[in-house]
């Protein structure tokens, strides 16, 4: 049993929580393991200005037009939902960072790899940890050994960590305030110059600070619209600050794919 394993949305997804000692740079390991899918099920996976690597050791997965054989992937920073394809027979295993870390995992500025899906980063061995990973049948020892692998790795960061942290807190800030604040309003209230933000959202998020705050205002909308079903958009759009009902529409289906209503009717079908 994986301590603090909790089901998520799909059947047969388990996650489990990661070591303390890296509990400020990855959000969770995630596996699934089912033969319940039938051929095409698609599952959204929505950006949160966060990246992740995909181990994938059955039949391959889709994601948009990118098709996942056995291997490990590196998945960047992306600036709008994506498409997951599952197959009927699935064996899959992910490690999610938390926003900011792929600089420190990576060694590449986020900006440069932003929305790809690749095993070409040389400097980080998924082959190896695909080789590891796949000696370990269950998911217990599998994170097990993603624990080692990544706490042993970090002692070779220390520099790449205090700016690390300093980008996590610049997020932190901006979501805190719902996405609704300027870029000089984040200058002030840190006492960093902008283009000093700038480029720590670029090496260490992989986009700008406006994208950065439409993410966050796109995901609270969503939140919004599965826990209030019967709350009028327009209203939605003044409370998340949005020009209007039509800034809002254009702004949402830009990152999460489809209009706000289109999204409630989904969720309510599927209520």
């Amino acid at each position: 049993m994986i301590p603090n394993a909790q089901p998520i949305a799909l059947d047969g997804f388990q996650k489990a929580s990661v070591s303390p000692v890296l509990s400020s740079f990855i959000d969770s390991y995630w596996c699934i393991k089912s033969t319940e899918y039938a051929p095409k099920t698609s599952h959204f996976l929505h950006s949160d200005c966060a990246s992740g690597i995909i181990f994938n050791f059955q039949q391959p997965l889709t994601i948009n037009d990118t098709r996942l054989d056995n291997d490990g992937y590196i998945c960047t920073t992306f600036c709008q939902s994506q498409k997951l394809n599952l197959t009927k027979n699935i064996d899959a295993l992910g490690v999610r960072f938390k926003p900011a870390a792929t600089k420190l995992f990576t060694d590449f500025q986020a900006k440069d790899i932003r929305d790809l899906i690749t095993t070409d980063v040389c400097t980080f061995p998924t082959n190896y940890m695909y080789d590891q990973l796949a000696k370990h049948h269950s998911f217990c020892a599998q994170v097990h050994f993603l624990n080692g692998f990544f706490t042993a790795h970090l002692h070779t960061k220390t520099i790449n960590i205090a700016q690390q942290h300093i980008s996590q807190s610049l997020l932190g800030i901006v979501s805190k305030m719902c996405g609704n604040l300027t870029l000089d309003d984040l200058s002030t209230k840190t006492g960093l110059h902008t283009k000093k933000i700038e480029r720590l959202f670029a090496e260490y998020i992989g986009m700008n600070f406006r994208q950065c705050s439409q993410i966050i205002k796109a995901k609270l909308a969503m939140r919004a619209i599965k826990t209030q079903p019967n709350l009028p958009l327009a209203e939605l759009a003044l409370t998340l600050n949005y020009f209007d009902q039509a800034h809002f529409t254009n702004q949402f289906k830009k990152i999460i794919g489809v209009t706000p209503a289109n999204y409630r009717q989904k969720k309510q079908k599927t209520a």
